[in-house]
């Protein structure tokens, strides 16, 4: 069963209209599912963070470039992944915005959706991806291939910060070749 929710999920790019559904779902699944590995202070200022202005601004460019996907279930979204291109290293793509709504995480939702994004970076011809994981994602992003370069901080409102972990993924040149002439598939 818990595979058939994570399969019959729609997913697609976000539009310009789910964006108060976006940062809802980041901010509620952050408070939900971070609480044990963050304070309060960290995780009030990561809900300040999303509706602040510089993440609005991030995911509104993401969705004009249709970069961020949605998956919903039963018309309600329920989980986000997407992609930049990467700051500094024109060959990396940047995975971003992974978030499943509490109720739907341990289905398979958030790999379906991340194979999802790096597909679409691997379109676009990366070689590379990479992850700034927070701590209670940083297992996950492992368990697809991910592997820690360094740790950091992620600066949200003054004063406040995230602990995180920087990821990569080095991409087969086969399977980008394939990607870059329409082979591979989403996810």
């Amino acid at each position: 069963m818990t595979d058939e929710i994570a399969s019959a999920a729609e997913l697609r790019p976000i539009g310009p209209d789910d964006l108060a559904d976006v940062r809802s779902l980041h901010a509620t699944s952050f408070r939900l599912l971070a609480g044990q590995s963050f304070t309060e202070g960290e995780i009030a200022g990561f809900t300040a963070h999303v509706y602040g202005f510089s993440y609005t601004d991030a995911l509104s460019e993401a969705i004009r470039r249709q970069q961020l996907l949605g998956a919903w279930y039963d018309g309600e979204l329920i989980g986000t992944a997407g992609w930049v291109a990467g700051d500094g290293n024109a060959s990396a793509a940047r995975i971003r915005w992974v978030f499943v709504r509490p109720l739907f995480t341990g289905l398979g939702l958030g790999t379906r959706l991340v194979q999802a994004a790096e597909a679409g970076a691997r379109r676009a011809g990366f070689r590379a991806l990479s992850a700034e994981a927070t701590l209670n994602s940083v297992d996950f992003f492992a368990g697809l291939g991910y592997e820690v370069t360094s740790h950091g901080v992620r600066a949200l409102t003054p004063g406040e910060s995230l602990p995180v972990a920087y990821m990569r993924k080095l991409l087969d040149d086969d399977v980008t070749r394939g990607a870059s002439r329409g082979e591979a598939a989403d996810h």
